[in-house]
């Protein structure tokens, strides 16, 4: 490979010296792409898909979508997860080797090249399917475009491939001569596609005049046009996606690069890789056929219910044989309660223990980079079970334990979480245990032959094996799946067995060698002592082993008792605990990196050290033992009102869940919310409150409590306050737009399962908001708590005034309603219960601006002005005030919701 294009590349990609302005820019765009590589390899899989089945399309202009789908599918896959990798090595100032870079601009030319010319060859086809009409048949057949289909792959082949023979110059020019030649082709197309259209519009209007038997041809003119739409619309989004790449590149060429043009070009590139992910909306948006396939592809995903259109044989008897039923549950009630119990436990300290993890093993710069590699992908897969699969375990337990059957398609995506992140895990601890087999078996060779490129290739090829063989069931592949999960889970736990006897033959041999060699040098201690450590980590990776087969055998031998003997109750229940127990080697794998990595451990002691500076900043915020005269009567005021608000905001909101819970007549999506909201204040009663108290108790006993207490403390405040803060946000926009605004179309839009996903978001948010102190400066933290505060309050403001604007507008159209039919009165009486919700959610907003502003005022004025005795006062105050929210709440819902008010008065009696 040559030093050419390296040299030229600084023009355009960051250099270490630049990197401290262009660090936020490639923050942004490593979290851009990070996101927009699974849309775009995810929707992109789906769309041809659902191409390939679509039997009323065209097979000519079926193959010109399949092939840019592809190139599009592609760039999810190659293209961007390489330009994420290089702008992290370049945060991390690890500079990417020459070959390395060569690769990502080959892969990343193909591809976009691929994509381009294939939007330029499908506008085409649809000019000459518009012009010639009744003759495209007969001119453009599948043969024809099949070669170009080829040829556009070639020749962008050819074009990345230039680069190798230090044509760079060539390649340019080709490249601007093929961009110039494809927007102006595209440009004339689309006006001659307009003039013909007009043209035929005419003369289909003199037809219908002459003969209405033309009906037909009218209707297939229409169809013709509106698949033409569908690719201009595609056109446009490419022009918009491609042109500013194409201006920053010629700009920089022309007058040189500067930080602002680097910037420009860095998001230029990703906007490129937007490209991909936004042709597959735009193929479901526009074109009906595709649309209407992947409904279809989603009836198939309802593949458990007994429904008769479903899949010709019974699959909802196969999963009836591992989970509970209606007629089963009295006798497995108790095992699906402990469940339900350890789940809930287990989801938090699988998702805690592995983002800690996850950090740790990133920090450790004294392990390998392929090691670290391995383990950062098998805390991601562990990360993703506490994350998604258990929640949705468990909600699936509490929905049978309530009699209440769970609908298909959430049946289909807990299976599919499932499968993929217990078989990315799966494979990820058979991957490292063949690494440390290398590690010690090839020894001194390892790092020549282990690279962390090919590690890298390992890793993806782990995750998209799982997702293939997980979503083999969308496509009816059941016997399939079943047949390929057997065989991986078998040659798995084959593979590693074998490598563990293999590791201990080869340690064996080394230990003699290593004896031998220091009896006849004792110079050789640098190789003993590396070899030690080597020995050890691969100790450590057979702990973890050995509680994956610990973990994981009881599920798989349940599993196949089942399939060979049947299904009883006792099998029933083992098959819960059993999957429990998978569950839990996610929360048990962080515990074993501590407890036997030293790297690992060291850098978590790290983690715990930069806590220190949250107590150094806290001091500006509460007492210290020399204020502590002055501020004496503040404390104790507010530990009294806290330890009253605390009973106070804790039984209120037990109360009100009973009552939300209980209260039939409410929708589910506003249930939903309401719950969510409860549950935050809980928590802060049952959590912040309490620990606000001991810390003022402790003050007054002039006993400053630990550095760590402290930061216990803040991380529970923050994230069940913002919880809550989230949570009256989220309420006020369902409000107006999922009710008042929408009004008709509010149930249509706004799906049950829609309102759990923003629930589950704002709560991940708020733990990550509430964490981000643990390894981000204090300054980043408040930044990110000032923006998320700000926005709450301008979309919350924004909303009410909406809902005045849109309420006004009803209360018209309503009262001219009633003039002309008093037929009417049914809407107009929902819409009077809409907006009296509408109004106690009102209340909600202005108790939680009532009490929050203070408390963020107090903050800033403290951050600006510096810390005083009475700005002190003022913000222990607003702690409570801020605190008092959560007890005002459920008093509102009862004082202004109709329906919660009647459930809690049943409660009462």
């Amino acid at each position: 490979m040559n030093k050419l294009y390296c040299n030229q590349s600084k023009q355009f990609l960051p250099i270490f010296t630049e990197l401290e302005d262009l660090r936020s820019t490639c923050i942004a765009n490593c979290v851009f792409n990070i996101f927009l590589t699974y849309t775009a390899f995810m929707l992109n899989i789906v769309t041809i898909y659902a191409i390939y089945k679509t039997s009323t399309m065209l097979n000519t202009l079926k193959t010109l979508l399949l092939s840019l789908a592809c190139s599009d599918a592609a760039v999810g896959l190659f293209s961007q997860p390489l330009y994420t990798f290089f702008l992290i090595n370049w945060l991390r100032l690890d500079n990417p080797s020459c070959n390395a870079k060569q690769v990502r601009t080959i892969l990343n030319s193909l591809f976009s090249g691929a994509s381009f010319l294939g939007v330029v060859a499908v506008s085409v086809d649809r000019f000459l399917a518009v012009h010639l009409h009744l003759r495209y048949q007969e001119l453009v057949t599948h043969r024809r475009v099949v070669i170009v289909v080829i040829g556009i792959w070639v020749y962008s082949a050819f074009l990345s491939l230039i680069i190798l023979w230090e044509l760079l110059s060539t390649r340019d020019l080709i490249r601007t001569i093929s961009a110039a030649f494809g927007f102006i082709i595209t440009l004339v197309v689309y006006i001659r596609i307009y003039q013909t259209v007009r043209q035929h519009k005419n003369q289909i209007q003199s037809m219908q005049i002459r003969n209405e038997a033309q009906s037909e041809e009218i209707k297939n003119f229409n169809i013709l046009i509106r698949s033409t739409a569908g690719i201009f619309y595609v056109y446009l989004l490419f022009l918009i996606c491609y042109l500013p790449y194409f201006i920053c590149k010629a700009v920089i060429q022309i007058y040189g690069s500067s930080i602002v043009l680097k910037k420009l070009y860095l998001y230029s590139l990703t906007l490129v890789f937007l490209n991909s992910s936004l042709n597959p909306v735009i193929y479901c948006w526009k074109m009906k056929h595709i649309r209407h396939t992947i409904i279809d592809i989603l009836g198939k995903m309802s593949w458990i219910s007994n429904r008769p259109f479903r899949i010709n044989y019974n699959r909802s008897s196969n999963l009836s044989q591992f989970l509970p039923i209606f007629t089963e549950l009295e006798d497995l009630r108790s095992t699906c309660i402990a469940n339900c119990v350890f789940n809930v436990f287990l989801t938090n300290t699988a998702f805690m223990l592995n983002i800690v993890a996850f950090y740790a093993i990133h920090k450790a710069s004294t392990m390998p980079n392929t090691l670290k590699t391995l383990l950062l992908s098998l805390a991601c897969s562990d990360v993703a079970v506490g994350l998604f699969s258990q929640p949705l375990y468990t909600f699936f337990l509490i929905n049978w334990l309530r009699l209440h059957n769970p609908g298909c398609n959430t049946q289909q995506v807990r299976t599919i979480f499932s499968g993929i992140f217990s078989a990315a895990s799966f494979l990820g601890v058979v991957a490292v245990s063949i690494d440390r087999f290398l590690a010690v078996h090839l020894h001194l060779r390892y790092q020549e032959l282990v690279t962390p490129v090919r590690v890298l290739v390992l890793l993806i090829s782990i995750w998209l094996y799982s997702a293939f063989v997980t979503l083999m069931k969308l496509w009816g592949h059941f016997n399939a799946q079943d047949l390929i999960s057997a065989i991986t889970a078998a040659f798995g736990f084959i593979i590693t067995l074998m490598v563990y006897i293999r590791i201990y033959l080869t340690v064996q041999r080394h230990k003699n060698e290593i004896q031998s060699m220091q009896i006849r040098n004792e110079a050789q201690s640098e190789e003993i002592k590396n070899f030690i450590l080597l020995t050890r980590s691969t100790v450590s990776i057979f702990y973890v082993y050995l509680v994956f087969l610990i973990c994981y055998l009881p599920y798989f031998i349940c599993m196949a008792v089942i399939r060979i003997y049947g299904s009883s109750i006792v099998l029933k229940k083992l098959y819960l605990f059993s999957l429990t127990l998978m569950y839990l080697n996610s929360s048990l794998n962080p515990i074993i990196y501590c407890w036997k990595m030293r790297q690992i451990r060291h850098a978590i002691m790290d983690i715990l050290r930069k806590i220190k500076l949250f107590c150094n900043q806290s001091s500006k915020f509460f007492p210290i033992f020399t204020e502590l005269e002055d501020l004496r009567s503040t404390c104790i005021a507010n530990c009294v009102f806290n330890i009253f608000l605390s009973y106070t905001a804790f039984m209120l909101n037990i109360v009100t869940i009973y009552a939300i819970y209980k209260t039939s007549t409410m929708p589910k999506t506003l249930k939903t919310l309401l719950l969510s909201l409860a549950c935050s204040d809980v928590a802060v009663g049952l959590f912040s409150q309490p620990l606000y108290t001991f810390f003022l108790i402790n003050w007054l006993r002039l006993d400053i409590p630990g550095c760590n207490t402290q930061q216990v403390w803040t991380i529970s405040s923050r994230l069940f306050s913002a919880a809550s803060f989230l949570g009256v946000v989220a309420v006020s926009v369902d409000r107006l737009f999922l009710a008042v605004h929408l009004h008709l179309r509010y149930q249509e839009l706004v799906t049950h399962m829609r309102v759990v996903a923003v629930v589950v978001s704002i709560w991940v948010y708020s733990g990550f908001y509430s964490l981000v102190i643990l390894w981000r400066p204090f300054s980043a933290w408040n930044l990110i708590r000032i923006i998320t505060a700000a926005f709450g309050f301008i979309i919350t403001l924004v909303v009410y005034i909406r809902i005045y604007h849109t309420v006004r507008r009803h209360k018209n159209h309503i009262q001219s309603m009633q003039i002309r039919d008093e037929a009417q009165s049914e809407e107009m009486k929902n819409l009077t219960v809409l907006i009296k919700s509408t109004v106690g959610i009102f209340y909600v907003y202005l108790v939680l601006l009532i009490c929050y502003l203070p408390i963020n005022i107090c903050t800033a004025v403290i951050r600006m002005y510096g810390s005083s005795i009475a700005l002190k006062k003022l913000f222990l105050y607003s702690l409570t005030v801020m605190h008092l929210n959560s007890s005002l709440n459920p008093v509102i819902y009862c004082w202004k919701m109709k329906r919660i008010r009647r459930a809690i008065i049943d409660v009462l009696r």
